[in-house]
């Protein structure tokens, strides 16, 4: 009784040292996750800018992005007609939500009003100037420069009321190649934005609005 005891102790023997290089080469092939920088825009600093308490009720949206620039992955452009993604540098939260509070933000500065709003909104929210925006391109170009294309729109009356439709292509230079100089490039250009915009209300509203 006693043989095939050894013969099942021996076989077990065998497997487990074929087994064990088996376990050796899987963990040849298993790779560690590759950490991910997160980015964020940032809006301008409201230091030494006037208090300003009411005004009107401005509101910014819808915000219309390509495709591409709702990824998560940051996006830039190699080449005139080539997009790359870099998977482990990704926005903290869709462009599209960044942008539209980053925007707010700095015409809360800029505009004589501390009252600027992103879209939606309920409706016991009497909005006077509503800001939409159609994002052509907006990511770091083959020269090197990160350039942001827009087209946009000022409506008044709530959004009932075309006041007029506008065109901003700015671009501007990085310090280094490298992502958080294209973020900060990018938010810059968010505040050039935005005083193209306030330029726009400000021919657009009555003189005792936008004082």
């Amino acid at each position: 009784m006693s043989r095939p005891l050894r013969s099942r102790s021996a076989a077990a023997g065998l497997l487990l040292a074929a087994l064990l290089p088996l376990g050796g080469c899987a963990s040849l092939f298993t790779r560690e996750p590759v950490p991910i920088d997160y980015y964020v825009l940032t809006p301008i600093s409201a230091m030494g800018a006037p208090a300003v308490v009411g005004g009107p009720i401005y509101a910014i949206g819808p915000i219309a992005l390509p495709q591409y620039l709702g990824q998560n992955a940051i996006a830039i452009r190699p080449e005139e007609n080539e997009i790359a993604f870099a998977s482990d540098k990704q926005w903290a939260e869709p462009l599209s939500n960044t942008i539209a509070s980053v925007l707010a933000e700095n015409l809360a500065v800029m505009l004589p009003s501390d009252r600027v709003v992103v879209l939606p909104v309920g409706p016991a929210v009497p909005v006077d100037y509503q800001i939409s925006l159609d994002v052509v391109r907006f990511e770091r170009q083959p020269d090197g420069r990160v350039r942001l294309l827009a087209r946009w729109s000022v409506f008044g009356e709530g959004g009932r009321r075309l006041l007029g439709m506008y065109h901003s292509d700015r671009s501007a230079p990085q310090e280094s190649g490298d992502y958080p100089a294209i973020a900060t490039a990018m938010s810059g250009l968010l505040a050039d934005l935005a005083r193209d915009i306030v330029v726009a209300l400000r021919a657009a509203s009555p003189p005792q609005n936008m004082s």
